[in-house]
């Protein structure tokens, strides 16, 4: 792989839509399949970085929580938790935190590919609080193609399922170029790896 990839950021469209949630709630809810570029995304939002994928970092942060640490949620706001569903009592804890500060906003964000299993030990669900009013979800799917630079963005699919527009044009890409793009997908790291062969395993 290309060593400046990590370098690289093209814009999401769903960039606008995590700045107006992180403006309406107190936390941001971004999930998503693995490598869409979830935390790539949040990371430019965030002013500090808790990485719960990394052991050491786990364990530190699930004694926070078992033992309700004031070092839990410290740290400059926006205060992102990535794999934040490797401790659920997360979710409540912000939620609380949000309470207690009269629903101040933009405080947290929290990325994950996977929701958390919750059971209280005798086989039963317990159900978590929605997070009405206090958090909000922002879905992110991986890259099209306007995002990936391979597209020109002309035409709309939105506009055109709502007849807004009539859209007409010639296919710019070979039917080869077309086949690699599918083939490719919309994943992050195959986007930006400039051999084309790597791009496709």
């Amino acid at each position: 792989m290309n060593q400046n990839i990590e370098n690289i950021y093209l814009d999401r469209l769903i960039d606008p839509a995590i700045e107006t949630a992180l403006g309406a709630a107190g936390c941001v809810v971004i999930e998503g399949p693995k490598w869409c570029g979830k935390s790539t995304t949040a990371k430019r939002f965030a002013k500090t970085v808790v990485e719960l994928a990394k052991p050491s970092t786990y364990r530190l942060y699930k004694l926070y929580a078992d033992f309700g640490d004031d070092e839990l949620l410290r740290g400059e706001k926006p205060l992102m938790f990535d794999e934040w569903q490797k401790i659920p009592d997360l979710w409540d804890y912000i939620r609380a935190e949000i309470d207690s500060k009269n629903g101040q906003r933009g405080g947290f964000i929290l990325t994950g590919s996977a929701r958390p299993i919750e059971n209280n030990g005798k086989g039963n669900s317990n159900k978590r609080h929605s997070g009405t009013g206090r958090i909000l979800k922002v879905v992110m799917r991986p890259m099209s193609l306007w995002e990936s630079k391979d597209s020109t963005g002309e035409v709309s699919l939105a506009d055109l399922f709502n007849g807004a527009v009539r859209a007409s044009g010639r296919q710019k890409q070979t039917l080869r170029e077309t086949a690699y793009l599918l083939c490719r997908g919309g994943w992050p790291e195959t986007v930006l790896e400039q051999d084309t062969d790597k791009a496709l395993l």
